[in-house]
């Protein structure tokens, strides 16, 4: 019994002192990130807490927050309970960050999206994101792409044929979901296949939940305690957030398994003169035989909702400049009008697209001032000076904002 008593008594002293080191790791690294941001500006902070209480209301409000708080603003520190979250407004701060290979490990906040996502490139570290990343650039390579114009052109007629009656109605409307229609579809076309009849309603369905996901997993992103799976799980929204996460899983899970039989029995070919969509590359080149069903499964969730929901924001963007520039619209108008001359009946085409060299220059100056991602992060593995003079500490979430570099 004596013997018993000891070993337990030793085997909790050794709990304890673990437990003690790395209580007294952790303290350590709080006060190394306190030290090295004290020059740093940040708000008013409260005890435990941190900034937290900026986070309490509606997204669209915390976003002026971080608007105003970031303004004019090289770098700002805020604390979220014991994280450091480091912003970064300073283009070469940025660039001394992302091109440094030990700081690739992404932000915590992107771990949380992974149900709704997928555990594709976006959230994806180290090794596994470097084989993803060779696996699939085969698959979106230029020259596929451009197999897709045609279909690019008729969401973009579809879309110019809904904005026309509304048009001709007089009425108020939002432009959101008729972009999101479009985008999504588009998008699905050339994720999964550029004509395919028998999902039609399975797409039309997935399509619908794209934007009520966006909705969900925004709200999740912008208060930070809801990041954790357990606290998320007692909160209104989660039976939702399931159920699109279902549904969203279900739909591309049956498309890679009726592609895979329809690939099979073809006997492992393609059918001649078929656009190569995204999945039916992945399916049957050796670069897409090196994922894993489950590999596949991931990316293929991944790369339709981002996609789907950058190209919605993106093309919402370009039509609320386009009504507040008349004189950007008019030019576009003409560069169209020179280029088709007139005959908007005639489909675009892959060699239209190098002419069209204004309307680039207005895309892409649209998308600067208004990127589709306006907030991406990684997690600071060690210290690492910036060139603006600043220090981001080992173990804070550097956060880059871009609506506000300086």
């Amino acid at each position: 019994m004596s013997t018993t008593l000891v070993l337990l008594g030793g085997a909790a002293a050794i709990t304890l002192i673990f437990a003690f080191t790395k209580l007294l790791e952790f303290w350590r690294g709080i006060q190394h990130m306190k030290k090295l941001t004290k020059d740093v500006p940040q708000a008013k902070t409260y005890p435990l807490i941190g900034h937290f209480h900026l986070f309490s209301g509606d997204p669209k409000d915390i976003y002026d927050v971080l608007n105003t708080s970031t303004k004019d603003k090289t770098a700002l520190v805020m604390w979220l309970g014991h994280v450091c979250v480091f912003y970064v407004m300073d283009p070469l701060d940025i660039e001394a960050i992302v091109t440094n290979p030990r700081h690739n490990n992404k932000a915590i906040f992107y771990h949380s999206t992974k149900s709704l996502i997928g555990d594709g490139l976006v959230v994806k570290e180290g090794e596994d994101y470097k084989r993803h990343r060779k696996s699939m650039t085969p698959s979106l390579h230029l020259d596929i792409l451009k197999d897709f114009v045609e279909v690019f052109d008729e969401e973009s007629c579809t879309f110019a044929d809904a904005l026309g009656k509304l048009a001709d109605s007089g009425e108020v409307f939002d432009v959101k979901p008729l972009c999101g229609y479009c985008a999504n579809t588009a998008v699905c076309k050339t994720v999964f296949s550029a004509s395919v009849s028998d999902e039609e309603v399975e797409r039309e369905e997935f399509v619908k939940m794209i934007m009520p996901a966006q909705e969900l997993l925004m709200h999740r992103v912008w208060r930070p305690w809801l990041l954790n799976d357990t606290l998320y799980s007692f909160h209104s929204n989660y039976p939702a957030y399931k159920e699109i996460s279902g549904k969203v899983d279900s739909f591309v899970m049956t498309v890679i398994q009726k592609k895979k039989k329809a690939l099979a029995e073809n006997g492992g070919q393609l059918p001649k003169g078929k656009r190569i969509a995204f999945l039916d590359h992945m399916l049957s080149t050796d670069e897409g035989a090196a994922l894993s069903t489950d590999e596949l499964f991931q990316e293929v969730k991944t790369i339709t909702t981002i996609a789907s929901g950058s190209s919605m924001d993106a093309l919402a963007f370009l039509c609320y400049i386009l009504a507040l520039r008349p004189d950007m619209q008019q030019k576009v108008q003409q560069e169209v009008d020179d280029i088709f001359g007139g005959d908007l009946s005639r489909p675009i085409t892959s060699d239209d697209l190098p002419h069209l060299q204004f309307t680039e220059r207005f895309i892409k100056e649209t998308l600067r001032y208004f990127p589709v991602l306006p907030i991406f992060g990684r997690r600071c593995e060690e210290d690492i000076k910036l060139p603006s003079g600043y220090t981001a500490p080992k173990g804070c979430q550097v956060i880059f904002f871009l609506p506000n570099l300086t």
